[in-house]
């Protein structure tokens, strides 16, 4: 089933394969993305945990009704979400490329 490999040397491969993983993981975490919204006016930063960096807001945007910042904050930081959705997968297969593909995405 393994070939010519004895255990010893199947236990090191995967241990490798393992910490190859782990450190994969570890870059994904540390992703970042912008989503904006309003043409610039509101962005949010975000990283692979999904935690918001950074804020920022146009002060134009400071005057307008409440709703309307509301509006812009929630298009921003789904657009971050929808970025950092993407950059994952696009990872995840790299990631899952050596094991004959991303088993998260209903392919093989």
């Amino acid at each position: 089933m393994f070939g010519n490999m004895n255990m010893g040397d199947l236990m090191k491969q995967m241990q490798g394969m393992q910490e190859k993983l782990k450190e994969q993981q570890e870059q994904v975490l540390a992703l970042e993305v912008v989503g904006e919204a309003g043409a610039g006016l509101v962005s949010v930063r975000m990283n692979g945990k999904r935690d918001i960096l950074a804020v920022n807001i146009d002060d134009s945007v400071l005057s307008e009704d409440k709703a309307v910042l509301q509006d812009l904050l929630k298009a921003a930081m789904n657009e971050a979400n929808q970025k950092l959705e993407k950059l994952m997968q696009s990872k995840m297969t790299d990631m899952m490329s050596p094991f004959g593909g991303n088993p998260f995405s209903g392919g093989a």
